[in-house]
């Protein structure tokens, strides 16, 4: 938001976001490379549904 980057949406200038989601484990905690992505990519939505220009990390290496 800093940056004060835009866009153009119907003529209305909005500020350029980033919401970021991602997943912290070994690799051996995961059963493929998909589920992996899949983690992440609901914690992407995850954040944007917080009201987005969020961060979120799942550790799944406490995880049983």
């Amino acid at each position: 938001e800093e940056l004060d980057l835009y866009y153009m949406d119907k003529k209305e200038k909005r500020t350029v976001t980033i919401s970021l989601g991602g997943v912290i484990g070994k690799s051996s905690n995961f059963s493929s490379m998909q589920k992996m992505i899949e983690i992440a990519d609901m914690e992407l939505y995850r954040a944007k549904d917080m009201g987005r220009n969020r961060t979120i990390l799942k550790n799944i290496n406490n995880v049983n």
